[in-house]
């Protein structure tokens, strides 16, 4: 059986709550089994939830991502001194997102999530991983536009050292912590395993 509709995101259980927006979407329910309690257990739940405009809820992602701590790990492991009014920029994104989206399979209590992406300001996150008894475990990427990019590096070595083929800045992040209250922060292992290769 396959549902559509739209509802108000921070109904959306899957979503935690932190996140307000009008948010369609579309899934299916699955099982296989003979009897009630059967068709129960193996119930399996696989859909996307789609929000082209919403906000975070008292989330202020630029504070949780650009850190003092990560943007000095990263000055001292490249040397590349950032546009200050750049990072000012990124420190101060909070709510507005767009182009939201989140692919599920949810089964005996743990949502696999195939996909968490969406796009805030200059930057765009793409991530997996799962959810189980509320709690996250998601690995992603965040990409800084080309624009912005080459706004934050100015010296063109630096930024072909840096940037990828399209000319974008990529960090690893991860998402942790309860689906209500999520924290997203740059996992500054990967980031220095990262520029010690590009070195």
């Amino acid at each position: 059986e396959t549902v559509v509709s739209r509802t108000d995101s921070s109904l959306i259980q899957a979503l935690g709550g932190v996140i307000a927006g009008e948010a369609s979407i579309v899934a299916s329910l699955a099982s296989t089994g003979s009897g009630s309690v059967e068709l129960s257990q193996n119930a399996k739940l696989s859909g996307s939830i789609l929000l082209s405009e919403g906000s975070w809820k008292e989330i202020r992602i630029g504070e949780q991502l650009f850190t003092p701590e990560i943007w000095k790990k990263f000055e001292e492991a490249s040397g590349v001194v950032l546009d200050q009014a750049g990072r000012e920029k990124l420190l101060s994104l909070a709510g507005e997102i767009r182009d939201a989206k989140v692919s599920f399979e949810s089964a005996a209590g743990r949502d696999e999530i195939g996909e968490l992406s969406w796009a805030q300001g200059p930057l765009e996150f793409k991530a997996k991983g799962t959810c189980e008894a509320g709690a996250l475990a998601l690995d992603g990427d965040m990409f800084v536009e080309k624009g912005f990019s080459a706004l934050l590096v100015a010296a063109p070595a630096s930024r072909k050292a840096l940037f990828d083929a399209d000319g974008r800045w990529t960090f690893p992040i991860r998402l942790v912590g309860k689906a209500t209250s999520p924290e997203i922060s740059i996992d500054a292992d990967k980031m220095l395993a990262m520029l010690k290769e590009k070195k």
